[in-house]
């Protein structure tokens, strides 16, 4: 299992309310009146107490509504770069003296604590500068749109990037350089497994209004959240009006 005596990791996990697509999406009411953001905090204090979790969010006013809703929930809050997220990243790793960090996107409300625990516990016994969960075909989880993973990524390995490259799109995605760089940087993916990989229409992250109306309807009629993804797959690929609602978002927002 990974040490934080050895290596101090954190969980950072990035949301703002700005969103182009649909603002305040992670305060709308998702789930018995919680929204998003809440729901995914809930999730990770639960199950990982040892673990230092902060709020990564921004400076700008808009963000001022995250900062109120977390006061008395017991949860880090930092504010940091709007645009440049790597930069906030860093920050945070910095503040709160973490050695690696995992990241996690709040617009993920099917984040799988199961598979979080194993991928801590891979990134303890790896020699590794970045690790998640990756696809057949080698493309990290981050990239796809199931929405079941999170990454873990060495502070210093962040501070790399940063020092090679001030490329917008670099910034405002975290860990896309390192993805472009496998020479360059020690990655290790674990394997998506092949029921999850088979259905393509598969998406469970949160961008548009249609995403959030759908995910929330799944989200609610689920009958167990705690399981394995696979698990949840086959109970989402029974219900046909679902897949083929993903299928129109991933068209419309391909990565």
């Amino acid at each position: 299992m990974f040490s934080i005596m050895k290596n101090k990791l954190g969980i950072i996990v990035q949301a703002r309310l700005g969103s182009t697509r649909l603002p305040h999406k992670l305060l709308k009411p998702f789930y018995k009146n919680s929204g998003i953001l809440e729901v995914i905090l809930d999730r990770l204090k639960i199950n990982f107490p040892n673990i230092d979790l902060v709020v990564a969010t921004t400076t700008n006013p808009k963000d001022d509504d995250i900062v109120n809703l977390l006061k008395n929930k017991g949860v880090q809050i930092f504010r940091g770069s709007e645009h440049n997220v790597l930069k906030r990243f860093i920050d945070v790793a910095e503040a709160y003296n973490f050695d690696s960090v995992v990241r996690v996107c709040a617009d993920n409300p099917f984040l799988n604590v199961l598979d979080l625990k194993k991928l801590i516990a891979f990134y303890g016994e790896e020699d590794a500068d970045y690790v998640s969960y990756g696809t057949n075909r080698g493309i990290p989880s981050i990239l796809t749109h199931y929405g079941f993973w999170a990454e873990i990524v060495k502070t210093e390995t962040l501070k790399e990037v940063l020092s090679c490259t001030q490329e917008k799109f670099f910034m405002e995605h975290v860990t896309n350089f390192i993805h472009t760089q496998p020479e360059r940087f020690r990655i290790k993916l674990l394997p998506i497994s092949a029921q999850i990989e088979k259905h393509k229409k598969l998406r469970l992250t949160v961008d548009t209004k249609e995403d959030f109306e759908l995910t929330k309807k799944i989200y609610n009629q689920l009958s167990n959240l705690n399981q394995k993804p696979e698990k949840l797959v086959q109970e989402i690929i029974l219900n046909t009006n679902w897949l083929n609602e993903m299928k129109i978002q991933i068209d419309k927002n391909k990565k």
